[in-house]
């Protein structure tokens, strides 16, 4: 199949181009690259927006040209005058301007300058939907979780951690283009944990390139940070936000640099604080020989949610073309629950069973990060980059258990403790190299290895007796071990007028092997894969362009749903994991259609055994349920994606992301395979206002309507959330926040429907989260010079750390 699609696209190259580019460098008045500097490319006849993009670390800009004609570039930067240079004339081919873009000094008092134009929170381009964080005021003060869970055609389920986009499960989150550790729960607690002053913007990627890692069967979410590099002399910011849910929350931070004659050094300091309510409700209900048999469980819970962070970081210019990168992370992340369970058991509507049940937890993990780069740049198209980095994590999680339980006329006390200690640690080396073959063949490559070791332990011991035999597989040890290696070549060629076609290849090689008690080891990968990615565009005219998308990726089980871990929820009610899971391998065949900055995106996948976070599973007489994680048969998805904005004025602009869904899924029930088809809707508008030159309001509407979920239904949410921000200067700022203003978005609810009617089997799960959220932000920005020099880099092996969650 992806080797047909790759002949046909080749084929249909064969008369075609890609589009084509206009490249150049930026420098001040003292020849000093000017790195991200925002560069806009305009029409000449109307100075209407064509494409944009930033400058790299040494100043170097590549802007995307759809066609031939004349153009402007509008280049602009904080502390210099903006730059508008003379038409350049692109005639079917690529233009290399040979003199560098020297950018002006702006004498203004920093102080004196203020916004003069209102920018989008939200754009569609060719391969990806870049959400900029800082611009919707509604962002100010909150936690990247919830904007997550309001981007376009992305769905967040808290319970399990799962995310998926546009109907695809499995998506791999990304901060600054690498692979994060976090998954499942502990990706909640961090993303809940990372406010959003650290993040510049959000990238969505449904068909990711051949240099993201294979990873991610639902596309890349790309969390892009800040740029921490500045102007010589020294900079910084402080901010801190205070909110109010269902309880307090605060965050404060600062982060700071101070550079000279190509020495540049980093530290940032973030405290992010979260209290709140978490109620739960398990109900359950069953018929065996004629007896209506039922369960009610209501569990009140107080969370706590701390995220601790010191970041430091040096970079050393080695050369003017040769730098040095260093940087150290350490955090501590804690989750702390004091809860109070009731449950009862009921036959035939009399009661049978209650129990009382006060639960403290708390899971604590501690990281120590350090990452090495270097980077050699041979001319303005060619730049090697070679990575080394190591990860540690260690994790306890202690739950005391009181129990109290009440069946007749007999009464049973026990406490119990759950206690479960983990260990990661990772060594990774990467290497990548861009430049161009030919005047039109880009290509980049890469090779990358990584060895990681995770060790974990569990037991569960009856504080009473001593007995450490609670439930079967409480008391566990696991050791995954896992190599992976992999290479990739990512090549874009330009033919004739029109078209542009860019096809990568990624090999990867796993092997994965799962130790558990009684030495007895399950290999969960042991081949190697490869994985096509091609992307062929064609421009039509100024206005009008079409797209064709190809993409095979794996989504690997993390060790926490491979481990068989433990919650007790009561007596009759127990989640663990399952280590039998096996990769999900998915395809991806999109077609996309743009006028303007307005999109239609038509696209078809298919993932061969997915897996879905707690499945139920029934004894024989129904009255014990496990919860466990469970691998489907398949699912196939074809939806529909709108993108349309409208700016109605200078100062007010609307848009709206509506994505249509059909979907298969085949879940597995006691070895039958069952077969749940059914549509849903993903909607997401939001409109910004500027009322003048400071201030500037935000409003955004999400609706998710009710979806299948492996043999359960997740019911319809929707969200209205407001927000402003006004600007006293361009040093100190200020916002208001009001999220989920109606609390209508506050739960995570599964139900499963009726898998065998003789017996009548329901189960309804409802996790409540914390909806509406009133918080208040400031933001101030300290002192700096006018020199620009080069931002901090990024780490090579943030990708590894979804492996570890």
């Amino acid at each position: 199949m992806k080797y047909l699609i790759i002949i046909v696209l080749l084929v249909i190259g064969s008369k075609t181009y890609a589009q084509f580019e206009i490249s150049g460098m930026l420098q001040d008045e003292s020849a000093t690259p000017i790195s991200f500097a925002n560069i806009v490319l305009l029409k000449e006849l109307d100075s209407a927006m064509v494409s944009g993009t930033t400058s790299d670390e040494f100043g170097a800009f590549r802007v995307g040209v759809p066609n031939s004609g004349k153009f402007l570039l509008k280049i602009s930067y904080l502390g210099f005058q903006e730059y508008i240079g003379p038409v350049i004339e692109v005639r079917n081919k690529d233009v290399r301007l040979q003199e560098k873009i020297t950018l002006l000094a702006d004498n203004m008092a920093l102080d004196e300058i203020v916004i003069t134009g209102m920018k989008t929170s939200m754009e569609k381009l060719s391969d990806r939907t870049v959400v900029h964080v800082g611009n919707n005021s509604m962002n100010a003060g909150s936690s990247m979780l919830r904007v997550i869970e309001t981007l376009p055609g992305v769905l967040l389920d808290r319970a399990s951690g799962k995310i998926s986009m546009n109907g695809r499960g499995g998506v791999a989150v990304y901060i600054d283009g690498k692979r994060s550790v976090m998954d499942g729960a502990a990706l909640v607690q961090l993303l809940n944990g990372l406010t959003t002053t650290e993040v510049k913007s959000i990238e969505l990627i449904t068909n990711p390139p051949a240099h993201y890692d294979a990873e991610g069967s639902g596309g890349v979410i790309n969390i892009v940070s800040k740029d921490k590099g500045g102007h010589e002399g020294y900079r910084g910011t402080v901010e801190a936000s205070l909110g109010y849910g269902s309880n307090t929350k605060y965050i404060g931070g600062f982060n700071g640099a101070y550079s000279k004659n190509g020495f540049t050094l980093y530290a940032s300091i973030t405290t992010n604080n979260n209290y709140r309510e978490e109620p739960s409700r398990i109900f359950k209900s069953y018929n065996i020989n004629d007896v209506n048999r039922s369960s009610q469980q209501y569990s009140d819970r107080q969370v706590y949610t701390g995220l601790h962070k010191i970041d430091l970081g040096a970079n050393i210019g080695l050369s003017e073309k040769a730098s040095l990168g260093l940087r150290m992370d350490l955090g501590a992340n804690d989750w702390i629950m004091d809860a109070r369970t009731e449950s009862f058991g009921f036959s035939n509507d009399d009661l049978i069973r209650s129990e009382e049940i006060a639960t403290s937890e708390k899971n604590n993990w501690k990281h120590l990060l350090l990452y090495s780069n270097f980077k050699y740049q041979f001319n303005e198209e060619t730049t090697l980059r070679v990575d080394y980095d190591f990860l540690n994590y260690k994790n306890n999680n202690d739950a005391f258990y009181d129990l109290q339980l009440r069946q007749g006329l007999d009464l049973d006390f026990s406490e119990f403790l759950s206690s479960a200690q983990t260990k990661v640690d990772f060594h990774v080396a990467k290497l990548d190299i861009n430049g161009k073959l030919f005047n039109d063949t880009k290509l980049e490559a890469g090779i990358k290895s990584s060895w990681s070791r995770f060790d974990n332990t569990s037991e569960v011991v009856n504080q009473v007796t001593g007995n450490t035999t609670i439930v079967p597989d409480s008391n566990n040890f696991g050791i995954l071990n896992e190599h992976f290696f992999s290479a990739y070549v990512n090549l874009n060629f330009k033919f004739a007028d029109g078209f542009d076609l860019n096809f990568g290849e990624r090999y990867a090689y796993g092997n994965s092997s799962l130790t558990l008690p009684g030495n007895v080891k399950k290999k969960i990968l042991g081949v190697g894969v490869f994985f096509p990615s091609v992307t062929l565009n064609y421009t039509l005219d100024e206005k009008n362009s079409i797209g064709l998308l190809y993409g095979e990726r794996i989504e690997r089980p993390n060790f926490f749903t491979l481990f068989p871990s433990f919650f007790y929820f009561d007596s009759n009610t127990i989640l663990i994991g399952n280590p039998e899971i096996k990769p999900v391998l998915s395809k991806t065949l999109t077609l996309e259609y743009k006028y303007k900055k307005a999109s239609a995106s038509l696209y078809f996948s298919s993932e061969t055994n997915p897996y879905v976070w707690g499945q139920p599973s029934f004894s024989e007489d129904f009255e014990f349920t496990t919860l466990i994680p469970q691998q489907m048969k398949g699912r196939k998805n074809m939806g529909l994606t709108l993108f349309v904005p409208i700016d109605f004025s200078n100062n007010l602009r609307w848009q709206t992301s509506l994505t249509g869904i059909w979907q298969e899924e085949r879940p597995k029930y006691k070895g039958q395979v069952l077969v749940n088809r059914g549509t849903y809707a993903l909607l997401n508008s939001s409109v910004q206002y500027r009322l003048n030159d400071r201030f500037q309001a935000d409003a955004s509407f999400t609706l998710n309507s009710e979806r299948y979920a492996g043999l359960g239904t997740i019911p319809t949410t929707w969200s209205l959330n407001l927000g402003g921000k006004y600007s006293f200067n361009d040093r100190f700022s200020i916002a208001l926040a009001f999220r989920d203003i109606f609390d209508t978005n506050d739960r995570s609810y599964f139900a499963t429907r009726s898998v065998f009617p003789e017996n009548n089997a329901v189960l309804d799960w409802q996790y409540f989260f914390e909806g509406r959220v009133l918080s208040f932000s400031m933001n101030y920005r300290l002192n700096r010079s006018k020199k620009r020099v080069d931002a901090i880099p990024k780490s090579g092996s943030e990708e590894e750390k979804k492996r570890v969650y």
